[in-house]
């Protein structure tokens, strides 16, 4: 009987706990996309597999852009982390002014950055003092191992197109954070009117095992009282036998 209610113990437990750990689960993740869209925090951009071609020699791989924000809509500035495997060369560009080739993609809408197609020219140290006019300062390059930093450079139209689309992206995620999240109170409250759905049936299967139980205990109670009242008749029926008296000689 106990391991009988400790199976359904156990069982409402998991459905509640299974229940309550999507929920959870899709709340947090609601939550963190706000607190990304919302605050002024760096967004990183992987670059896996990407190399690192300096004057038309590969020196590394590029790891990740970072993008620097002031406001949730204003880019800062964009830091490019680079692994050269070497921190004597590392070292030796210590001096570079990076210029990155960078390009948006067209074929896709927002926040996209692309390295040119034209690899042996994707980045090139800037000689001399001068500047080209299409060029700006926009962050840094960091080399790795080390952590040698250096000015980065890119393309003015890519900066400008940087501001439009992070502003642009950011106001996509919120209404569709905003959707996510009335999404997930709807599915949130489904879950816990399936639970209640289920602990009512468990209650029913509960309560219909206690009214068995309760039926068949009765009915045993009832059989030996039946018992009880046949034995005390047949003791009355029976009459004491007196032993008869040993003749005497």
């Amino acid at each position: 009987m106990r391991k009988y209610w400790l199976r359904i113990f156990i069982g409402a437990f998991a459905i509640f706990a299974i229940g309550m750990i999507g929920v959870t689960l899709a709340r947090k993740g609601i939550a963190k996309v706000h607190r990304i869209v919302e605050s002024d925090d760096q967004l990183t951009i992987p670059l896996a597999f990407v190399p690192f071609v300096l004057d038309g020699e590969r020196l590394g791989n590029l790891e990740e852009v970072v993008i620097n924000r002031d406001t949730p809509r204003q880019v800062r500035s964009v830091e490019l982390e680079i692994d050269l495997s070497d921190s004597l060369l590392a070292q030796g560009l210590s001096g570079c002014r990076l210029a990155a080739n960078f390009e948006s993609d067209p074929r896709k809408p927002g926040l996209n950055i692309r390295t040119s197609p034209r690899d042996r020219n994707a980045f090139s140290c800037l000689p001399g003092d001068s500047i080209p006019p299409d060029l700006t300062e926009f962050g840094e390059a960091v080399f790795q191992p080390g952590e040698v930093r250096v000015p980065l450079y890119l393309q003015k139209e890519l900066v400008d197109e940087l501001h439009e689309a992070l502003a642009e992206d950011s106001t996509k995620a919120e209404s569709q954070t905003d959707s996510l999240a009335e999404l997930a109170e709807l599915r949130s409250d489904s879950a816990v009117e399936a639970l209640a759905a289920d602990a009512d049936s468990i209650g029913r299967a509960g309560r219909r095992l206690g009214d068995s139980l309760r039926e068949v205990a009765l009915r045993r109670v009832d059989s030996m009282h039946v018992e009880l009242r046949q034995m005390r008749v047949d003791s009355m029926r029976v009459e004491p036998r007196i032993a008869d008296p040993v003749p005497r000689r």
